[in-house]
């Protein structure tokens, strides 16, 4: 049975979903919000993200949990408030519930000797609660995947990406699947003034406080389905099987540290890998304004690798930017990368990339893209003796693509693509995967609709930190 054939299960789940969707949809029948009486806010009523407005509410608590959703990343990590938000909601009580997820299937194609060809379906699927309890905020977030089941086994195929395992071997040129576990963790947030907040995570899965969002919540890479060549040294311990995170926000700041288990899970994808919490990473965040979210963090990851006994040292810097352009909305990340690897000697290599997407004509048309510089050693390319395994090669990879939607339904985006990739390295990566090594897939991308965004009674200074509850009687909940 080919890969994409064994998607059933998801489908059936998400068509469940769906027929749901329209009850959620009449949840945010709501007057307009209160217009802005700060001329220096942006007038967010002319942004035509999608013909649904999902973001008017009635009710004053649910209306500020939503627009505080649109800061928080995966894990503990943030993006500008700008961000697009695809999902699904509904209102119950205080509480405001959402619900995330892609299923992209589609027919890839990777050429030149080390080339392969299937069909497959990448696919997550997320919920997220949030509401008050106490005096603070409580999230509740989980997070699953298909993978193991719709992708060929070891993974989908993708020239010179590398980690993780499968049948007791390195993998090497494919793209693992995901952990039918993804994430399942909570968060509690005080504020006791519009400036200052204090919050701790923790979770069976999680991410701690280490790089960039991970690669598929970034607004920048939504419809980039293809995992960075980068992610071993930016983002990979987005799923990690324990995770312990304190921090504190200050007006444009954010500091958080994390103790977490650094491993990588094993190729079991159904099974929890839990270790000791014997890895640790800190990161500090700012957020200058509504359109701009940077970072840098440090982590020291024990053992993280299975077939190589030994410490990782990573540190990553990366700065994100949303803003109108035209009548569409760019999405931009920029991202270095760096481990230090003690696997009986010393190495260090180092990443950067560059990803955008600009979507306009009201989320019809998607282009994107991504270009990325990273380091790879021989061991992880090569199995052979074809080169020397203690060599570092540098990978330049170029990805762009697009999607046209559909217009097959208003409760959720259907949309056709196609991207293409090519790939350059020295000679020695030349001989191995030939002169001009390359990508490509055709693919259907289904997901929740894009929310429009209405932007609250606030000034953008106060809109981008303040998150305090409003009381029934107007006053600030403390």
């Amino acid at each position: 049975m080919m890969p994409l054939l064994k998607t059933t299960p998801l489908v059936l789940l998400l068509a469940a979903s769906l027929s749901a969707a329209p009850a959620w949809a009449q949840t945010h029948t709501h007057p307009p919000a209160t217009e802005q009486t700060d001329p220096t806010a942006t007038d967010h009523t002319a942004m035509n993200h999608t013909e649904m407005d999902h973001t008017t509410h009635a009710n004053p608590v649910t209306h500020t949990l939503m627009q505080r959703a649109r800061t928080l990343g995966s894990g503990t990590s943030l993006l500008p408030q700008e961000s697009p938000m695809r999902m699904w909601s509904l209102e119950s009580g205080d509480w405001l519930w959402m619900f995330h997820g892609d299923l992209v299937g589609g027919y890839n194609q990777q050429g030149g000797p080390r080339g392969a060809q299937t069909w497959a379906a990448e696919n997550w699927a997320m919920a997220m609660g949030s509401g008050q309890l106490g005096p603070g905020i409580l999230d509740l977030r989980a997070m699953f995947s298909l993978e193991a089941l719709t992708l060929p086994p070891g993974g989908t195929p993708e020239l010179f990406q590398t980690g993780e395992t499968y049948q007791n071997l390195p993998l090497r040129d494919r793209q693992h699947p995901h952990d039918l576990l993804m994430e399942l963790a909570a968060r509690y947030t005080y504020q006791p003034s519009p400036d200052l907040n204090f919050f701790g995570y923790a979770g069976l899965a999680g991410e701690p406080a280490l790089g960039p969002s991970a690669f598929m919540h970034r607004p920048s890479g939504a419809d980039n389905h293809w995992a960075p060549l980068a992610h071993h040294l930016q983002d990979a311990t987005h799923i990690s099987y324990g995770v312990g995170t304190l921090g504190a926000r200050w007006q444009m700041f954010q500091l958080e540290a994390s103790l977490f288990n650094g491993r990588e899970p094993d190729e079991n994808r159904f099974n929890l890998d839990f270790g000791p919490l014997d890895s640790w990473s800190t990161r500090l965040s700012w957020i200058p304004s509504q359109n701009w979210v940077a970072q840098v963090s440090y982590g020291q990851l024990k053992s993280p690798e299975a077939l190589e006994p030994g410490d990782v040292h990573r540190s990553t810097a990366s700065v994100t930017h949303v803003t109108e352009l035209g009548e569409g909305l760019l999405s931009s990340t920029a991202i270095w990368g760096m481990n230090q690897e003690f696997h009986g000697e010393s190495r260090v290599l180092h990443s950067f990339g560059l990803e955008s997407q600009y979507d306009w004509d009201m989320q019809r048309n998607h282009v994107y893209g991504r270009l990325e510089v990273v380091d790879k050693s021989g061991l992880d390319l090569i199995a052979s003796s074809e080169a020397n395994h203690h060599n570092l090669y540098r990978i330049t990879a170029l990805t762009l693509g697009g999607i046209r939607e559909l217009d097959w339904s208003e409760h959720f985006d259907l949309g056709l693509g196609a991207d293409a990739s090519l790939y350059f390295g020295d000679a020695q990566v030349r001989q191995t995967y030939g002169e001009m090594p390359y990508g490509f897939r055709v693919y259907l991308r289904l997901r929740p609709p894009t929310m429009q965004h209405t932007a609250p009674a606030a000034t953008a200074e106060t809109e981008s930190r303040s998150w305090i509850l409003p009381a029934e009687d107007g006053e600030h909940n403390h």
